[in-house]
């Protein structure tokens, strides 16, 4: 009588499946950087558009630009956020729209707001996300987030352009240094390794999102 023959895996059989799981899961993983890194390129364009958005329609309403923004070294910073927050401008929860149970009065940074620092790329909102408990000063921002903050400038000297004589105080370098562009404000930011030295540009140019076309 033939013994019933033994069917199950071998070794080797049980490697070779497993390498193939661990293939697939690192291209499956892949596949998903590659979304999420598209995504938050078009959030950091929404972002800078947003932004730019609302300084043009401020300077258009108000005349002048305030203290915060001539201040704030060309970062979209807390007290940037607040002046757009209150013009109703800008869509963020900086500060308190209402006394809060916290202790939080109104006006004051909202401590559990993620734009409590001010306005980051999609990069910095991920930093952010991981310190919860980290307070926020109105017109500072924490050096291990500020290479990812939205970077703006603008018509200092209401000439209907922004060039190197509209450079801020305490700014680093910005492509108007180098051309003029026809615009009351230009909004910029960069990609996943942030900006380079507090200036225009980043490791990966192409990863810039800006809010001006090219030639203007």
């Amino acid at each position: 009588m033939k013994k019933p023959s033994e069917s199950g895996f071998t070794l080797v059989e049980m490697l070779i499946v497993v390498a193939i799981i661990g293939l697939l899961m690192g291209v499956m993983a892949g596949g998903f950087s590659v979304v999420q890194n598209l995504a938050w390129q078009t959030r950091s364009q929404e972002l800078v558009s947003n932004v730019a958005t609302a300084l043009n329609i401020y300077i258009q309403r108000e005349g002048s630009w305030p203290d915060e923004i001539l201040s704030s070294k060309g970062q979209v910073n807390n007290n940037v956020c607040k002046i757009l927050q209150e013009a109703k401008l800008l869509d963020v929860t900086t500060v308190a729209n209402a006394d809060q149970k916290d202790g939080t009065k109104k006006g004051e940074i909202d401590k559990k707001s993620p734009q409590r620092f001010g306005l980051f790329s999609p990069w910095g909102q991920r930093l952010i996300r991981g310190a919860p408990d980290k307070g926020a000063t109105l017109g500072t921002v924490p050096v291990e987030f500020e290479k990812h903050i939205v970077q703006f400038r603008v018509d200092l000297n209401l000439d209907g352009k922004i060039d190197s004589e509209d450079n801020m105080v305490g700014a680093g370098k910005s492509p108007s240094d180098e051309a003029s562009i026809r615009a009351s404000a230009i909004v910029w930011t960069c990609g996943p390794k942030g900006k380079d030295s507090g200036e225009y540009g980043a490791s990966r140019p192409q990863d810039n999102r800006q809010s001006w076309g090219a030639g203007k």
